[in-house]
């Protein structure tokens, strides 16, 4: 791996923190504002999927870099004001997400590392769906 490949790729990595952790947090809020106890099963599980994308993009990157993943919110970074809005806004987030994931998988050469952005982008569009569901439930 050339050295601008590992800058790309640890910035890769960076950027997949931060959103599984975006999503994780938006998640939360979505588990309390559920309607039904089915709806805050499956949120369970989606962010129980996020923190586990979380912890496995952190665990590489500190082996690609020696040290942990700073979390840094952004001015874009906002949370949902309501159910309807969050379920909305989760979507948008979780198929944005899952393009980044193929994408940035695309471009990586180690086998196992593609892999772990070509799963977790096949997470993201799963997440995509029930939360679709959810919000057509309301519309």
């Amino acid at each position: 791996m050339s050295k601008g490949e590992g800058m790309q790729t640890m910035n890769q990595v960076r950027s997949a923190v931060q959103r599984a952790h975006f999503m994780g947090s938006c998640i939360k809020v979505l588990l309390d504002e559920a309607k039904t106890k089915r709806e805050r099963q499956e949120l369970l599980t989606l962010q129980n999927d996020e923190v586990r994308i979380e912890e496995g993009f952190c665990t590489i990157y500190e082996l690609l870099s020696g040290e942990k993943p700073q979390i840094e919110w952004g001015t874009g970074d906002r949370q949902p004001t309501t159910y309807l809005e969050g379920l909305r806004h989760c979507i948008e987030q979780e198929l944005n997400n899952a393009e980044f994931y193929r994408k940035a998988g695309d471009t990586i050469s180690d086998a196992d590392l593609r892999t772990r952005f070509y799963s977790a982008a096949l997470d993201e569009q799963r997440h995509a769906a029930w939360l679709q569901y959810f919000y057509l439930l309301y519309k």
